[in-house]
């Protein structure tokens, strides 16, 4: 029984220091990667500003692809009937960001000044995605 109480305390444990490094902005970039590559949310340049579009779900938000040194426009839009306790709040410790989000469409305006994948999360940095910066959008 001390064993199998130990184990599911270390378990717990690495489960909640994945988390918090989460809300700090570190997380596992290989799988954030692997995500933006696949969710292929990537932002339109129009001029000297840029727009993207990605949805919440109730235990996802969606990555996306933005391009370095343009104003973006972060379009975040939540289905009737998504918003949890959770998912309610989004968190981009790379730019300052701490919004509270609402069903319908949310706005979140940044620069990025570097390229690189960025993480992001909810309140509670269980719910993870990334914002991947590239130097020229095609």
């Amino acid at each position: 029984m001390f064993k199998c109480s130990g184990i599911i305390v270390l378990l717990m444990s690495v489960s909640m220091l994945q988390n918090g490094l989460a809300l700090t902005g570190i997380s596992n970039l290989t799988d954030l990667t692997r995500q933006a590559v696949e969710d292929e949310n990537i932002a339109v340049v129009d001029g000297d500003r840029q727009t993207v579009q990605c949805t919440v779900d109730y235990n996802s938000y969606e990555s996306v692809t933005v391009q370095k040194g343009l104003p973006v426009e972060m379009h975040i839009y939540v289905p009737e009937g998504k918003l949890i306790g959770c998912n309610n709040e989004i968190l981009i410790p790379e730019y300052q960001i701490d919004q509270k989000l609402e069903e319908g469409d949310n706005i979140i305006t940044f620069t990025p000044g570097e390229s690189g994948t960025f993480a992001f999360t909810c309140w509670m940095g269980m719910i993870k995605s990334s914002i991947t910066v590239v130097d020229k959008i095609e």
